[in-house]
């Protein structure tokens, strides 16, 4: 039989597209004193395979000529990567900017850096879109998250309803604030997704409920493929082929529930508080699978409309938390 040649493998670069909120607290943070004056900034530039696996976030907001890394990013770039005076590499803080940097001194607890150059190189859309989903089990959950950060999602919300499994508490979500980072890090986002606590559904629906919010239009939905059941039999049902989103000047919502699906007198009160129902097609997906599938919609969506200014920037401070108390 003839021999055919193996198949060229390459990687393939899909723009995040979507906002991200700012810095998580992922332990102490050291904030510095900087009298250096600032440094020189350069225009966006894309990102290349070498700078992507030289990435490191700060937690302290860069300002100045100089930084010092301290924690997992400092161990990782001393310990890992075997940084040494003279090493590159670029860093970034969730302002939406990166630094090209220069490692000054390495010791035990921490990395000094010299800043070289400041690029505004932030790779958000204004489209902003919020995936509120029931957790999967185990490495399912940072898969998701690693996607979902991948595809420019805004904002993650953990969802608790009546059928959930998966009750997460603060390490959980302190390990998924984690994965957003190593992600952002590896894709080229200079902002980071925001992860709330878990709130109930219920709080969800009020919260997110559609309509006008600052300015901008908010539309929701909740996914729920079963059209023959007697909740939703004269509910108009969307789907991800048609799926009406709006400009991309609206805020965008998505509840995702458990592999059980929601609870239909949870479908009715989505259905009071305004929130449409959405389609995901006729096979069961798995809750990242349904997530995942929803971000990437989103973003071929305000792929295509760019043209739109669509909403300012997000700003450098996560948004406020849904009140858990909410009914």
């Amino acid at each position: 039989m003839p021999h055919n040649p193996p198949l060229r493998s390459g990687l393939v670069r899909i723009d995040p597209v979507l906002s991200c909120a700012g810095p998580h607290s992922l332990g102490p943070t050291t904030r510095q004193n900087h009298t250096a004056s600032s440094p020189r900034v350069g225009k966006l530039e894309a990102p290349t395979a070498s700078s992507m696996s030289e990435r490191f976030f700060s937690q302290a907001p860069i300002t100045g000529s100089r930084v010092s890394l301290e924690g997992a990013e400092a161990h990782h770039l001393a310990r890992v990567m075997r940084a040494t005076p003279g090493t590159q590499v670029v860093l970034f803080d969730g302002s939406g900017a990166e630094f090209h940097a220069t490692v000054e001194a390495v010791d035990r607890r921490a990395v000094q850096l010299r800043i070289d150059k400041r690029v505004e190189a932030d790779r958000e859309s204004p489209c902003r879109l919020t995936i509120a989903a029931a957790l999967p089990k185990g490495d399912r959950q940072r898969w998701m998250i690693e996607k979902l950060v991948e595809l420019g999602v805004h904002r993650f919300v953990p969802l608790l309803t009546r059928r959930s499994t998966v009750r997460p508490n603060e390490s959980a979500c302190e390990r998924l604030r984690r994965t957003v980072v190593e992600a952002s890090k590896q894709c080229g986002r200079n902002r980071l997704m925001q992860v709330d606590q878990p709130v109930e559904l219920t709080a969800l629906l009020q919260h997110e409920a559609p309509g006008p919010i600052d300015g901008a239009e908010r539309k929701a939905w909740i996914a729920h493929p079963r059209r023959d059941q007697p909740e939703v039999s004269d509910t108009p049902v969307d789907t991800l082929g048609q799926w009406p989103m709006g400009s991309s000047r609206t805020l965008l919502c998505a509840a995702i529930g458990p592999e059980g699906g929601f609870d239909p007198d949870e479908i009715r009160a989505a259905v009071a508080q305004g929130w449409r129902l959405l389609d995901l097609g006729p096979r069961v997906l798995r809750i990242e699978t349904a997530a995942v599938a929803v971000a990437a919609v989103a973003a071929a969506v305000c792929l295509s409309d760019r043209g739109d200014p669509g909403l300012p920037p997000a700003s450098n401070t996560t948004r406020p938390p849904i009140d858990p108390s909410a009914e």
